[in-house]
């Protein structure tokens, strides 16, 4: 639970349902900020802290704590606040679609980078991740191309299992936008889509190729 959300709201006299009311959404969306680890939009934690008479680091410190490259930040701040992204990658799985063994692999080729700098990327790639699940979704749809599919990153394993997260992204709740086999569309419940191929069968099916070259941006 977040404790300094909740004492803020009790030492200002705010119930989950005032605090939606003042702010604009709905109560249970509101609700879902006192569980550890949901974090609303840039503007909502402003309006908020503004209530509570307190800094948004104060109630959300996770957003201030900075693991992404300088230059990548206000792309990071943009991505957050969006109501619609559209992605298209030709070299690599796109950053918010990346399972951790993937991410630190990729940031971890050639050793450019220490480990600890490396495990401190890989946390803010995953935690901008929450962007897929939170309420009200984003429209997000992400094209990748099949050679994507095809080039090692890591492993064998590492990139069954990279596959296996794009079909399970794709299919949680979705359904067919288009019938072509060869390029498949799939738009989830949240508002996702992934173009990916022949995803499914790659995911069954042996990989091959060389490793991916190092791109610490998406």
């Amino acid at each position: 639970m977040n404790e300094v959300l909740r004492v803020a709201m009790a030492e200002r006299g705010e119930t989950v349902e005032s605090l939606a009311h003042r702010v604009g959404v709905d109560p249970k969306t509101a609700g879902r900020w006192l569980s550890a680890g949901r974090v609303p939009h840039p503007r909502t934690r402003v309006a908020v802290a503004g209530i509570l008479g307190r800094e948004p680091a104060e109630l959300w410190p996770e957003p201030y704590r900075r693991r992404d490259l300088p230059w990548f930040r206000p792309w990071v701040e943009l991505e957050q606040d969006a109501v619609s992204i559209r992605s298209y990658q030709s070299l690599l799985v796109p950053g918010l679609l990346q399972t951790e063994e993937y991410a630190r692999a990729v940031l971890g080729t050639g050793c450019l980078l220490p480990p600890d700098e490396v495990a401190q990327l890989v946390s803010g790639r995953l935690k901008r991740q929450v962007l897929l699940d939170r309420d009200p979704p984003a429209q997000v749809v992400f094209m990748i191309d099949e050679l994507v599919l095809h080039r090692m990153v890591g492993s064998r394993v590492i990139m069954a299992r990279q596959v296996a997260h794009l079909v399970a992204v794709a299919g949680a709740g979705a359904r067919a936008a288009t019938s072509d086999p060869a390029r498949r569309t799939l738009a989830h419940r949240s508002g996702r889509a992934v173009h990916a191929g022949a995803a499914a069968r790659r995911s069954r099916g042996g990989l091959s190729g060389q490793s991916a070259p190092w791109r610490g941006g998406d």
